[in-house]
C-alpha cells in the first residue's frame, strides 16, 4: 500500500469514527464475538469481544461515545469486566473454565450517569471434549524447515506450546496439515496481549517450488498463519475451521492487524479456499495469480462471521470469489471495518454470488466485475470506491436496519474513470437516516460511464440532494458531470421530502430529461413508479445466522430468497424496460421476469453447467463443461453484458463436452451459453 494511500485512509477512518458514533440514538451493549454456534474446545480459552457504546460517553471518556466498562456474563454469572483502554470501544474478556456443554453469553455496560445496560440478545456457544486422532505431535521448540524437508502433519493432535513453525532461505518443501487439531502455535500462554503487541504467527514460511495443502482441520487459540509460496506449488485450503478465539490481532483504528491467513509469492499451480468456516480475522492474498474463492456449489462456500471476516485482495490478478458468506461483525465503534477488501489489482478479479453484510463499507475498492451478490447493511457506503473499468451490476444493495452515518450508497473517489454500474436494486429501507446521503455518489474527478437499469428505492432525500449526485456530504456543489449516461433507471422514494432523482448537470452535453439523462426513466423525469417487487426486503436479515455457521442454511439458499423477493411482480413497469441496446427482454433492476435474458442470474449460482478444466493458455478455441444431459448441434454463445458473441458448435458430447466457435479465437472471460435441451436453456461457459 502507499503512503499516499495510507494517509488517505487514515484520515477517513479517524472521520469515520466519530460519525458513526454520532448517528446512534442509543446506547447499547452486545456480545460481538463469538457469534451464536460456535463451537470451542475444553480447557481452551474461550475469547469475547463486545461492544459498549454509550451516546452520552463522551462526557467522561476522552470525548468518545462509548461506556465506561463492559461486564461478561457466562449463564447469568459474571466472569470479567474490562474498561475502554483497549481502544475505541474494544472491550474483551477471556475464560477458560467453561464446562461441556452449551453456555450462555452476555454482557453489562457502565455508562454515563452510572447507568446500567444489559445486552438486548444473547449469544449461544458450545464446549466440546478435545477431538480424538491416531497421533499426537507436541512441539518443544520451534521448527526451522530446510533444504527439501517436508511438514507433514496427519490426523494428529498439535499442540504448539508456544512456539512456531518457520523456513530456512531457498526451503523448497512443502506444508501437508490434513484432518488435524491445532492449537498453541505461537500462543504464550491463555494471556490476551494488549493490542499494541506485534500480531503472533504460528505458521511462517516461504518455499521455492513446494505446496501447501490445509484440509479438514481445526485451528483454535493458535497464531496466524503467513505462507510465501513459489515456483510450480499450489495452495488447497479446504474444510477447514478457523475458530473466533484465534490469537490475532485487533485495532479498533487499524483493520490492516488483523489477518488470520496470508498468501503471497508467484506460484503457478492451482491456488483454492473453499469449504472452510472463519470465525475472525480475514484472508489476506497479496501480489498472486489465479485463486478460487468458493466455487459453484454450497459445499464449497466459505462462511466468514466475526470482526474483520472476509477476504482482502491486493496487487492481484485473475481472481475469484464466489459463493460464500461474510458478516464482519460492526455495531458501531470499528468504523474502519471492510468487508471484500481490493486494492490496486492488476488483472481480472470476479466477484460473483456472495451475500456480504455489515462493516463501514462492506466492498472497498472494487475492481474487475462485481455482479450477482447480496450486500447487507453499511455504516457509511455499500461499496466505496471501484477501480477504472470496473463493472457493477445485478447486486442486490440493501439497508433492513438503521444505518450508521450514511455518507451514499456507492461512493466514487479517487479519480476513477470507466465504471460501470448496471440493473442493480437498491433498496434503503424507507429510513430517514439516508437524509442526505445519494445512493450513488461521485467525486470530482470521477466518471462513471453507464449507470442504467437501476432500481433505487426507500431513500429519504430531501430535494436538496439527488438520489444520484455529487459528493454531496463532503460539499462538492460544482456543475462539471461526473456521468457520461443515466437512463432507463426506476425511482421510488415516496419517504422523501420531495422528488430529486439526479443532481444538476450530472451528464455532459444533454439536459436533464432528455435521451441520456434521465429520458427513458420510468415514470419520467423526477418520476416515483412503484417498481411493485414480488415481496421485498426482509427487516430480519441475519436473524438465524448461526443456521449460516452450521451449513443448514446455505449461501444459495440466501440468494435464491432475495431473488424471489426482488423479482417483479405481475404488472411491474421494470419488465422488459431496461435499454434497449443492450438486447431484447432485458428488465431494470437486479432480478427479471419478462422475456429470457442471459444476464439475469442473481440468485442462480450453481445453475446451468458448471466449468470443469479450461484450456490450455493459448488454444482458446474451446473449454470442457460438465452436464448430466448428452448435448450436440450448435449453441449461441453470449457475453456477460447480453451482447451476442456468435454461434459454436459442439465438437464432442456427453458427460463432458467442447464449445468450438469453427476456428475462431474466443477471448478468454466467462460466457452464457444457450444449451439445447436443458431446463432454462442457459449455461456458464469459462474460457482461459
Amino acid at each position: 500500500m502507499s503512503i499516499k494511500h495510507s494517509a488517505c485512509l487514515a484520515l477517513i477512518f479517524c472521520l469515520a469514527a466519530g460519525l458513526w458514533s454520532a448517528a446512534f440514538s442509543q446506547s447499547f451493549t452486545r456480545v460481538k464475538c463469538p457469534a451464536s454456534g460456535m463451537t470451542f474446545t475444553q480447557r481452551l480459552p474461550v475469547r469475547v469481544l463486545a461492544d459498549g457504546v454509550d451516546i452520552n460517553g463522551y462526557q467522561w471518556n476522552d470525548g468518545q461515545n462509548e461506556a465506561a466498562e463492559v461486564r461478561f456474563f457466562a449463564d447469568g454469572v459474571r466472569f470479567a469486566v474490562d474498561d475502554h483502554s483497549r481502544g475505541y470501544n474494544h472491550f474483551e474478556a477471556i475464560d477458560t473454565s467453561f464446562t461441556l456443554g452449551t453456555h450462555v453469553l452476555s454482557t453489562q455496560s457502565l455508562n454515563y450517569g452510572n447507568v446500567i445496560l444489559n445486552s438486548a440478545e444473547s449469544v449461544l456457544i458450545v464446549i466440546a471434549p478435545m477431538p480424538v486422532k491416531t497421533k499426537s505431535v507436541s512441539l518443544t521448540a520451534d521448527i526451522q524447515l530446510s533444504g527439501n524437508q517436508n511438514l507433514d502433519w496427519e490426523d494428529a493432535i498439535v499442540q504448539g506450546n508456544g512456539f512456531k513453525v518457520t523456513s530456512a532461505d531457498n526451503w523448497t518443501g512443502s506444508i501437508v496439515i490434513k484432518s488435524c487439531f491445532v492449537t498453541g502455535l505461537a500462543v504464550p500462554g491463555a494471556v490476551i496481549p494488549d493490542t499494541a503487541v506485534v500480531k503472533a504467527l504460528g505458521i511462517e514460511v516461504s518455499t521455492q517450488g513446494g505446496s501447501v495443502d490445509l484440509e479438514n482441520t481445526i485451528f483454535e487459540w493458535t497464531g496466524g498463519n503467513r505462507f510465501d509460496v513459489n515456483g510450480g506449488g499450489s495452495i488447497l485450503v479446504r474444510g477447514c475451521e478457523f475458530r473466533a478465539n484465534a490469537f490475532i490481532a485487533y485495532d479498533s483504528s487499524n483493520p490492516e492487524r488483523s489477518p488470520f491467513l496470508e498468501f503471497s509469492g508467484n506460484a503457478t499451480g492451482a491456488k483454492v479456499f473453499a469449504a472452510n468456516n472463519v470465525g475472525a480475522g480475514y484472508l489476506y492474498i497479496h501480489n498472486m495469480k489465479g485463486w478460487l474463492i468458493g466455487g459453484n456449489s454450497d459445499a464449497e462456500s466459505n462462511v466468514f462471521i466475526g470482526p474483520r471476516t472476509g477476504p482482502r485482495v491486493e496487487f492481484s490478478q485473475d481472481i475469484t470469489i464466489r459463493g460464500n458468506y461474510s458478516h464482519h461483525d460492526y455495531k458501531g465503534g470499528w468504523s474502519q471495518g471492510f468487508n471484500f477488501w481490493f486494492y490496486d489489482n492488476a488483472g481480472v478479479v470476479i466477484t460473483e454470488h456472495n451475500v456480504i453484510s455489515e462493516a463501514s463499507w462492506p466492498v472497498q475498492s472494487v475492481s474487475g466485475e462485481f455482479r450477482y451478490n447480496l450486500v447487507v447493511h453499511c455504516g457509511h457506503e455499500w461499496v466505496r470506491t471501484a477501480l477504472t473499468g470496473t463493472s457493477i451490476h445485478h447486486n442486490v444493495f440493501i439497508e433492513p436496519s438503521t444505518p450508521g452515518d450514511p455518507a451514499a450508497g456507492i461512493w466514487m473517489y479517487e479519480n476513477q474513470t470507466g465504471v460501470n454500474i448496471f440493473n442493480n436494486t437498491f433498496d434503503a429501507g424507507g429510513s430517514s437516516d439516508w437524509l442526505p446521503a445519494p445512493a450513488v455518489s461521485v467525486s470530482s474527478g470521477s466518471m462513471i460511464s453507464k449507470l442504467i437499469n437501476n432500481v433505487f428505492t426507500g431513500f429519504a432525500n430531501d430535494s436538496t440532494v439527488g438520489i444520484v449526485d455529487r459528493y454531496v456530504v463532503g460539499g462538492e456543489k460544482d456543475s462539471a458531470a461526473r456521468i457520461v449516461k443515466a437512463d432507463y433507471n426506476c425511482f421510488y422514494n415516496p419517504k422523501g421530502r420531495k422528488a430529486n432523482n439526479y443532481g444538476s448537470f450530472l451528464v455532459s452535453g444533454v439536459s436533464e430529461g432528455t435521451a441520456g439523462y434521465g429520458g427513458h426513466d420510468v415514470g419520467g423525469i423526477n418520476g416515483q413508479a412503484n417498481p411493485k417487487f414480488k415481496l421485498g426486503m426482509d427487516t430480519s436479515f441475519g436473524s438465524n445466522e448461526a443456521d449460516l455457521w452450521s451449513r443448514v442454511k446455505t449461501v444459495s439458499m440466501v440468494l435464491a430468497e432475495y431473488r424471489n423477493r426482488y423479482m417483479p411482480n405481475t404488472g411491474s413497469p421494470l419488465i422488459d424496460a431496461g435499454d434497449p441496446a443492450d438486447g431484447p427482454g432485458v428488465d431494470i433492476g437486479a432480478v427479471g421476469a419478462g422475456k429470457d435474458d442471459p444476464a439475469d442470474m442473481f440468485g442462480k449460482i450453481g445453475s446451468g453447467a458448471s466449468v470443469t478444466q479450461g484450456m490450455p493458455p493459448g488454444n482458446r478455441t474451446a473449454a470442457e463443461m460438465k452436464h448430466a444431459n448428452p448435448l450436440s448441434g450448435t449453441v449461441t454463445l453470449f457475453c456477460l453484458d447480453g451482447r451476442k458473441l456468435g454461434e459454436a458448435l459442439v465438437i464432442s458430447h456427453g458427460q463432458h463436452f467442447r464449445l468450438s466457435s469453427s476456428g475462431r479465437i474466443v477471448p478468454a472471460g466467462v460466457y452464457f451459453v444457450k444449451l439445447p435441451g436443458v431446463a432454462g436453456g442457459m449455461g456458464l461457459v469459462s474460457v482461459r
